[in-house]
C-alpha cells in the first residue's frame, strides 16, 4: 500500500510539473473606446489569467467613464460611471497565437454615488455584462505583446429611485433598467 501511494505521488508530481511548463500566467491591460447609440465613452480593462495551449481564461475588470449629465432632478439614464467584473475566455485561432476570438460574461455595477439633494433616494442594483469579439496581438518583446480587439458588448445598469409625491402624499419607487448595446474597441498590452 505504501509503494502504491509513493508511486501515485511521483506520477502526480511529474504530471503537474509537465502541466506547469505548458501553463503561462499573464495579464492584459487595455484602454477602450465604447461606441453606443447615443454617445461614446472611454474605459479601461485589466485581465489576469492563464493560457494553456490555444486557450486563455482569466478574470477581468472593466471601468467605463461616462460624462455626467442631469435633467432637473434626476440622472439622464446611462450617464453614470459603471464597472464590470467578468470572466474572459479567448481561443487563439492559428498556431502563432496572434489571432483570437473572445467572449466575456459577468456582472455590471454602478460605481458612482447616486444622489441629488433630498428629493429622492437611489438604490443601486447589479446588472449583466457580456461581449463577444475578434482580435489580434503582435510581439513587441520577449514576453510583451500589443493587443487589439473589437467586440459587440451588452451592458445592463439597474437602480431604484424612491421619492415622495405631494398630490396624493405617498412614497413612490420607480425601477430603472438601462440596457446598452455598444461596440467596444480595446487596445493595450499583454504580458506572458
Amino acid at each position: 500500500m505504501i509503494k502504491i501511494n509513493h508511486l501515485f505521488i511521483l506520477v502526480l508530481f511529474f504530471s503537474t510539473h509537465r502541466l506547469q511548463s505548458q501553463i503561462q500566467y499573464g495579464g492584459i491591460q487595455q484602454c477602450a473606446l465604447v461606441f453606443s447609440e447615443s454617445r461614446s465613452n472611454l474605459g479601461f480593462h485589466m485581465i489576469n489569467g492563464i493560457r494553456f495551449k490555444r486557450f486563455f481564461t482569466g478574470v477581468g475588470v472593466d471601468a467605463e467613464f461616462a460624462r455626467r449629465q442631469y435633467y432637473y432632478y434626476y440622472y439622464m439614464p446611462g450617464s453614470f460611471n459603471t464597472s464590470a467584473v467578468y470572466a474572459d475566455v479567448r481561443y487563439y485561432i492559428n498556431k502563432k497565437k496572434n489571432f483570437f476570438v473572445l467572449t466575456d460574461l459577468g456582472a455590471n455595477f454602478i460605481t458612482e454615488r447616486l444622489s441629488f439633494g433630498e428629493s429622492g433616494k437611489y438604490k443601486k442594483q447589479v446588472g449583466y455584462y457580456g461581449s463577444i469579439g475578434l482580435g489580434f496581438k503582435a510581439r513587441i518583446g520577449k514576453e510583451l505583446f500589443y493587443s487589439f480587439d473589437v467586440s459587440y458588448c451588452m451592458k445592463q445598469s439597474r437602480y431604484d429611485y424612491s421619492y415622495k409625491t405631494y398630490i396624493p402624499a405617498r412614497e413612490q419607487t420607480d425601477k430603472y433598467d438601462i440596457r446598452k448595446n455598444c461596440i467596444l474597441v480595446r487596445m493595450g498590452i499583454e504580458i506572458f
